[in-house]
């Protein structure tokens, strides 16, 4: 007998049946005219995604559809984080239980699911990091002290296989600017540190993931999170996808206050996660919270759209251009050259586009006759 074949609908649902994750500071989910949840708009923008991670929801969020993890304060008010997954495939998934030390301010809730083809998980952190002049009764207001407690969620997580995928979302309160989240890259990729200052984990971006090394933010500023949040992502060897993901190369703001703008609501990446990366999106701004939602779209090769038929004068455009004496001499030229600004106007066009579309991305295609 050959391999049994089991068709769509018994196929357990893994990572691969997750085309989107929504992170977003919703500064309580009971609104001035009532529960953001009998919202349209509300329901609009976070409904379509498979999996929904919320912060600083107060007491814990309900959604038909959907199957509800929460960790809340024990007043209801303030802080909480709340993941839903579709109840389609929230089946699959389980809650992981942390250990949060007492003295910690934070809020997290982490989910997994397991991939029973090839063994492995993958572990979604959705958490909320309080600012540090943040007060609670019994709780510390150290920046440290938060950051390190979540270094541990990770590292117990690593302690079963280095090799899960984590992808850690929510508002950190962390003002990063672009200081860079990694120590240095070499022909292997871009390498995190530990505590030791050996060399881990290898942190090498896939060439299909439409990420790049330098990292972009509007949000030029920093306060005391910054330190502790970048030691985490380098001993951890993970990356920061804001700011140098297509749909976000700008790095854009997500948090708009009376006494300033800042990027503080994260998508950070363990090297196994890159390859689903598709886009980040940073959304609208709305009256319904003063930060914005920040959409990261996933790729799956199973369901990867067939490639067009293409002219045998046309071919895929890289991701990454490899950088030559000759090639730059020829970047150099093809500045000046009036075509070339079109075909500029055209990729940009080309990534609103993609980061705006659902589920049928065009395909970027250049000219090599030229």
């Amino acid at each position: 007998f050959g391999p049994i074949s089991l068709p769509p609908s018994l196929i357990p649902p893994t990572m691969d049946h997750v085309k989107g994750i929504v992170t977003w500071n919703i500064n309580n989910i009971n609104g001035i005219l009532g529960a953001k949840t009998d919202d349209e708009d509300f329901m609009k923008t976070v409904s379509k995604h498979e999996i929904i991670c919320l912060q600083e929801t107060g007491p814990e969020v309900y959604m038909p559809g959907f199957k509800s993890f929460s960790d809340t304060r024990k007043s209801g008010k303030g802080g909480g984080v709340t993941t839903l997954i579709r109840n389609s495939i929230s089946t699959h998934y389980s809650e992981v239980k942390q250990c949060i030390p007492n003295e910690c301010s934070m809020n997290v809730v982490t989910t997994k699911i397991t991939n029973n083809v090839s063994g492995f998980n993958t572990f979604i952190i959705n958490t909320y990091i309080p600012p540090s002049n943040s007060r609670q009764k019994g709780k510390t207001t150290d920046s440290v002290a938060n950051f390190d407690c979540l270094h541990d969620i990770i590292s117990s997580i690593r302690a079963n296989d280095s090799n899960d995928e984590i992808l850690i979302c929510g508002d950190l309160n962390a003002r990063t600017g672009t200081t860079p989240d990694y120590t240095g890259f070499h022909e292997k990729g871009l390498i995190g540190i530990d505590e030791g200052d050996a060399a881990v984990r290898p942190l090498v971006i896939p060439d299909n993931a439409p990420i790049s090394k330098s990292r972009n933010n509007q949000d030029t500023g920093s306060n005391s999170h910054k330190k502790p949040l970048i030691d985490l992502i380098e001993s951890q060897s993970m990356l920061i996808l804001n700011g140098r993901t297509l749909g976000d190369i700008e790095g854009k703001y997500t948090c708009f206050k009376w006494n300033g703008n800042s990027m503080v609501d994260y998508f950070i990446a363990s090297s196994s996660f890159l390859k689903r990366v598709s886009t980040l999106r940073v959304g609208e701004h709305t009256l319904l919270s003063d930060h914005n939602p920040v959409t990261l779209k996933l790729c799956h090769k199973k369901s990867a759209l067939p490639k067009p038929k293409q002219s045998p004068n046309y071919q895929d455009a890289p991701l990454r251009y490899k950088i030559t004496q000759e090639s730059l001499e020829a970047f150099t030229l093809g500045l000046d050259d009036a075509d070339v600004a079109a075909d500029l106007d055209r990729i940009k066009k080309w990534s609103d586009s993609a980061s705006d579309n659902k589920d049928n991305a065009p395909v970027l295609c250049v000219d090599t006759t030229a």
